[in-house]
């Protein structure tokens, strides 16, 4: 089907005059059709017709087109390989064969597209769904002026040479050819073998076109065809060099639809410069991004992610306002709405998802998205999983304890021991900051937590803020606390101990809280120590169950201590005349001596 173009721009035959230049205004509102047409295609290769971004692309452009053709009548687009032409300018270019949509339809002989007035939205439709129907096909099966022709649209035409769409119109017939013998295999091979009179041939075109060239051949005309022969044969590719491209080929074509979804995305967001369409750009990048959540493919949302980075670099650069939508859009993916549809994505289909692309996700958007593997754990995740988020927060705490830390609330005990015990493990200068800060939790639990964990930092500030929890209106906690005190490592400690002690109402606590605050007397090991258990062992019962308890812990701490002036305390206390110290002190005096024999006494050896 041949159609006459207009001479707007171009020599005029009749006249030989050349017409005005077209006008800047007509060529910019033609780019713009063709970006939104650009767009609309590409969104319907990975989108159903009733999904926004189409719909959004399909009337956009069919009411610009609309208004452009009822003041201009037709638009006729010329087509070239990488680009499409208006009055024989450039109005649009894509040089990516694999998604050029100029190319797609140059491949096919196509030479020019028509849209004439009284298109309208439901034929611009199904003009798109040609495309995308002729797009899904192999190259060597689609072809869109076939699909065109066989559709016949009231308002679209185009231009093809004659005999290319007689080779259509007629293919199917019968002929001497149909009866060749033909080896598909070798045909699709992407090889083709150069018989000798074929090279022969070539080196022939090359004298001929040497001879031509305006340095001519030699004088005397000769051409060393030897020399020819060479330059031939080291134009035509290597074994290594079609691998190579074979390689290159076939991983075009195994790119996955939801990575052509991801380009198509980043390339609308790129080529889109008309400032009324940026306000929906924000909207375009979050369906994009939920429709790849939705069906849990997180590798390609991080692709999606990484690649809006890298852009927005760009747009910064050049101060387009793109960057600030970008940045919109990055801060949108850590907000409680875009981590619940994560979250709820995952719980949908977590026994068909790959847990590593998951956690690579999760490290994008890290440490915001870390409440997501908070509550996946908390939530009784099931055993392996559960595993591999303690081990990944291990991981996590050692580069962000504070983001860690953040996680910690009252409504995840269980996680909440494990941080506390991942920080007490830490060597971070913040470890017993946060550590104490666990102490205000409503949970006693955690507050114990807390405090083992406090009882493994050996130094000053952990244990003098231990020695404050001495006055703990919970008896457990006080008992935690003095089972995990250092005195080594706070000096003040034993004499802040000595007092409790020492009080008058010290008889009145239970023998459970005196044992523990007496073995902790004993672990300082320290001569004050010593002679304040001395004093205590010294003084008179007088018949007092309360007291008698405490002599007898009294006594354990002595055997804990277990130093030589401890021992001789004991050897005096076996021979007191209350029958219950003494047979206690004489125990203690057989304990320790079993320990200076095996200081590493069964179950108890280091490891």
């Amino acid at each position: 089907m041949n159609v006459d173009t207009k001479k707007n721009g171009k020599p005029n035959p009749d006249t030989g005059a050349e017409d005005s230049a077209p006008d800047r205004v007509l060529l910019n509102r033609v780019r713009e059709i063709l970006q939104v047409f650009g767009h609309a295609v590409s969104a319907v290769k990975i989108y159903p017709f009733d999904h926004a971004n189409v719909r959004q692309f399909l009337d956009d452009l069919a009411d610009k087109l609309t208004l452009f053709l009822e003041e201009n009548l037709e638009l006729e687009i010329g087509i070239e390989e990488f680009q499409f032409t208006f009055l024989g300018i450039p109005v649009y270019e894509d040089r990516q064969p694999m998604k050029s949509l100029p190319f797609f339809f140059y491949k096919d002989g196509m030479q020019s597209l028509i849209f004439d007035k009284g298109l309208d939205k439901e034929e611009l439709k199904n003009l798109l769904d040609v495309i995308k129907t002729v797009a899904q096909l192999p190259p060597e099966e689609g072809d869109i002026v076939n699909a065109l022709w066989e559709r016949d649209f009231a308002n679209v035409r185009y231009v093809a040479p004659d005999e290319f769409l007689e080779s259509k119109i007629t293919a199917g017939r019968s002929s001497v050819e149909s009866h060749l013998k033909v080896n598909r295999e070798e045909l699709f091979s992407g090889r083709i073998d150069i018989l000798p009179e074929d090279r022969q041939e070539m080196v022939d075109s090359q004298f001929l076109l040497r001879a031509k060239s305006p340095q001519g051949a030699p004088a005397d005309g000769r051409e060393d065809l030897e020399s020819l022969e060479t330059s031939v044969q080291s134009s035509l590719l290597a074994e290594d060099d079609l691998a190579a491209l074979e390689t290159i080929i076939q991983a075009n074509r195994r790119i996955s639809a939801e990575e052509e979804f991801v380009n198509v995305v980043v390339e609308i967001i790129y080529l889109e410069d008309r400032k009324d369409a940026f306000a929906g750009l924000f909207d375009t990048l979050k369906q994009s991004h939920q429709e790849l959540i939705g069906r849990q493919i997180f590798s390609k949302a991080l692709l999606l992610i990484d690649q809006l980075k890298e852009m927005k670099n760009i747009f910064s650069r050049s101060g387009s306002p793109k960057a600030d939508i970008i940045s919109d859009f990055l801060k949108y993916l850590v907000s409680d709405e875009a981590l619940d549809e994560l979250k709820n994505s995952y719980l949908k289909a977590k026994e068909s998802i790959s847990q590593e692309e998951f956690f690579q996700y999760i490290s994008a958007l890290a440490p915001e998205s870390w409440k997501i593997l908070a509550d996946l754990y908390e939530s009784g995740a099931r055993p392996d999983l559960r595993g591999r988020i303690l081990n990944y927060f291990q991981e996590a705490g050692r580069q962000d304890l504070n983001g860690l830390v953040s996680l910690v609330l009252d409504s995840r005990p269980q996680l909440t021991r494990e941080i506390i015990n991942i920080v007490s493990l830490s060597q971070d200068k913040k470890a017993v900051s946060y550590l104490a800060s666990f102490l205000r939790s409503a949970k006693k639990q955690l507050r114990l937590e807390a405090v083992r964990g406090l009882s493994d930092q050996d130094n000053s500030a952990a244990q003098n803020i231990l020695l404050k929890l001495l006055g703990d209106e919970d008896e457990e906690m006080r008992m935690a606390v003095a089972a995990g005190l250092r005195l080594q490592a706070a000096p003040k400690a034993v004499g802040r101990i000595i007092d409790i002690i020492s009080a008058k109402d010290f008889h009145k606590k239970s023998q459970k809280e005196k044992r523990a605050l007496l073995s902790c007397l004993g672990r300082s090991r320290t001569a004050e120590a010593c002679g304040f258990l001395r004093q205590l062992l010294k003084k008179r019962i007088v018949f007092n169950r309360r007291r008698l308890e405490t002599h007898l812990c009294a006594v354990s701490a002595l055997e804990v201590m277990g130093t030589p002036d401890a021992v001789r305390i004991l050897e005096e206390g076996a021979k007191s005349g209350n029958k219950k110290i003494g047979e206690a002190c004489l125990a203690s005096l057989q304990a320790v001596s079993r320990k200076l024999s095996d200081p590493h006494p069964s179950g108890e050896r280091a490891s």
